[in-house]
């Protein structure tokens, strides 16, 4: 599955695990089915399943530097789960954190990108990722849901939108994705097409981290 991004820049979208909605024989009709969460977050449920992870031998776009990590294999995800619709926005971790990322020497962001608020978050160090988690699942510890960094299965499971293709969203690239053609730069979430589970940015933008 081709990612496409443009920044080697450390982000990241957060699952939420806890209540599901109630089972529909017809889910695959309905997709996607959106809750709201903690400041201005959205996450989209993502029922368990049955895919091929990895990518064909000859698919354009493949990393051949990732060796066997490539290679296809059935995976099963055996739980549900929810996933955050869009990666971490500045302003969602400025209202968990009460201050935003120093970016830790990793980065330089542009000026007109550090004070706004719906750009994703980005220049993070593992260990303010880990006590950002720390903290919303203390902030939260009464609405029933756990919050974390997807696992590499659960975000490309997410990511595919029941589709085998290089990319999971029809359409002209430019429609469903930032790359090297037409911008330089991060961009704000929500701003292209997304894909079935209602997940955006699952190709270009930004690099998104997992738990593993």
């Amino acid at each position: 599955m081709n990612k496409l991004v443009i920044w080697i820049i450390v982000l990241f979208v957060i699952t939420s695990c806890g209540a599901s909605p109630i089972p529909n024989s017809h889910l695959g009709e309905t997709l996607p089915i959106i809750k709201s969460g903690p400041h201005g977050m959205e996450f989209s449920y993502i029922p368990g399943g049955l895919f091929q992870m990895g990518s064909p031998e000859h698919e354009p776009g493949r990393k051949e530097s990732s060796g066997s990590l490539e290679l296809q294999h059935w995976v099963k995800l055996t739980k549900d789960y929810w996933m955050q619709t869009t990666e971490v926005t500045r302003g969602q971790w400025y209202a968990v954190m009460k201050s935003y990322p120093d970016n830790n020497g990793n980065c330089v962001l542009r000026s007109t990108v550090i004070k706004k608020e719906n750009y994703p978050v980005s220049c993070l160090s593992p260990k303010e990722i880990d006590l950002f988690i720390e903290k919303i699942n203390h902030q939260q510890k009464n609405d029933g849901y756990k919050y974390s960094l997807p696992t590499e299965a659960q975000w490309e499971f997410a990511a595919r939108g029941y589709t085998e293709t290089p990319y999971s969203i029809e359409g002209n690239l430019d429609s469903f994705a930032w790359y090297g053609k037409n911008s330089d730069h991060a961009n704000p979430v929500k701003k292209l097409k997304a894909n079935k589970f209602g997940l955006y940015d699952v190709h270009g933008n930004v690099n998104e981290l997992v738990s593993d």
